[in-house]
């Protein structure tokens, strides 16, 4: 019986325990450091996977820090007790860091935050003592609205950095071979003719 209720305990012990975060910096100049992506948008649709990670698109309907094409693709846990929850058409407020290069991920214990319709639900306006509006104020006046990049342009600008693993052209291929056997023939003779010596 013992055993029974601890491999129970143990299975659902991702379930059990909740999501604990640490205590946010207040919103700062400083703070905006941490993250590499800052948006107020909208929920076009989510991508739920078999994995641990999910992905929200956005429509992004104001830009504050980073770079983003006017859709927006994040990803976030979708399994774990710290899991977030959205739904199609809501707003948000977002904080994402790049993961990979070009991932961005968002985290419950970042400042990001929805837009409730009722303003006396909002838990972030009673953690913050700033309303949604307030915080997109603050945004506006701190980070200014940037201008969102067109999809050619953040392509082009992620292909520039990405590592390039581009195999050479048939022609080049065979020319590599031929200096390789040439390079061997030359070491060969040379090695047989400083033998003989």
């Amino acid at each position: 019986m013992k055993k029974s209720l601890f491999f129970t305990f143990f299975i659902f012990s991702n379930y059990l325990f909740a999501c604990i975060c640490e205590p946010l910096a207040p919103l700062s100049k400083e703070s905006f450091k941490e993250y590499d992506v800052i948006f107020y948008g909208k929920v076009d649709s989510i991508s739920y996977s078999k994995s641990k990670e999910n992905i929200v698109h956005f429509s992004v309907l104001e830009l504050y820090k980073g770079n983003s094409e006017e859709h927006a693709q994040l990803i976030y846990d979708g399994s774990s007790s710290c899991m977030m929850n959205f739904i199609n058409n809501e707003e948000w407020i977002i904080y994402a860091t790049y993961s990979n290069f070009d991932k961005l991920n968002v985290h419950l214990c970042s400042h990001s935050r929805k837009r409730f319709s009722d303003t006396t639900k909002d838990p972030y306006t009673a953690a913050s003592g700033r309303s949604f509006d307030d915080e997109l104020g603050l945004l506006r006046t701190q980070l200014q609205v940037q201008q969102l990049i067109k999809r050619n342009e953040l392509s082009k600008t992620q292909s520039e950095f990405k590592p390039h693993n581009e195999q050479p052209s048939n022609i080049n291929k065979v020319i590599l071979l031929t200096i390789s056997l040439l390079v061997m023939v030359a070491v060969y003779f040379i090695s047989k003719f400083f033998k003989k010596k």
